[in-house]
């Protein structure tokens, strides 16, 4: 904004204010003093902190449980005891073919006053799910990890000989506070009797046939 017409000796400077086109802070400068710019220069990058918001990656296999709109909590590790309400309100168009994951963008319901909350700043996330028709909720404890998939074990039969289990996979949708809702991949009968512990000790015990 300097007028070539109005320029003289006396009004040469060596320093100008340049009015920042929006209202923010300042989290990297470009450039160094004496360097020459020219229109279209990148100077400074500005950081409006109500705006910032957080990048949460969905896996495809948890897609279909999730929505614009849905609730989220935000976990910051330095501040693990407070909690930052969100919620989603854009998804990426596409997969990201290095992570096959989706991601998804959530904003905080209202102002946070937390120092942790920063650019680049570690957040988790738990999404509150609607849960799909056929969804149960069970104890986390329930729950058996391999790979990538998740199962959990019904008791099938119990005789004086002992007890039969079976093995059923499960496709897990949220899990926190110890609870876990998974869909099951068929319907659990109303007198299913899941095993809710020691489910490691139980899959050594199930034969192959049982499964």
């Amino acid at each position: 904004n300097v007028s070539p017409d109005k320029l003289t000796a006396a009004s040469i400077v060596t320093e100008i204010a340049l009015p920042a086109p929006a209202a923010g802070i300042v989290t990297d400068i470009a450039i160094s003093p004496g360097a020459a710019l020219k229109p279209g220069d990148l100077i400074a990058q500005l950081l409006n902190p109500e705006k910032l918001h957080a990048d949460i990656w969905i896996y495809e296999k948890d897609l279909p449980a999730v929505s614009i709109g849905q609730e989220v909590a935000l976990r910051l590790p330095a501040q693990p005891g407070q909690l930052i309400p969100a919620r989603i309100y854009s998804l990426d168009a596409g997969m990201d073919p290095a992570r096959k994951a989706l991601r998804v963008h959530a904003r905080p319901e209202g102002r946070v006053d937390m120092p942790a909350w920063v650019n680049g700043a570690f957040a988790q996330a738990t999404i509150r799910s609607k849960p799909l028709q056929g969804s149960v909720a069970i104890p986390a404890t329930a729950l058996m990890r391999e790979g990538e998939a998740d199962y959990i074990f019904l008791l099938d039969k119990e005789t004086p000989e002992g007890m039969q289990f079976r093995k059923m996979n499960v496709t897990l949708q949220t899990e926190q506070e110890g609870k876990a809702i998974v869909l099951p991949e068929t319907a659990l009968p109303a007198d299913a009797r899941v095993v809710i512990g020691g489910v490691y000790f139980v899959a050594a015990r199930v034969a192959p046939e049982e499964e």
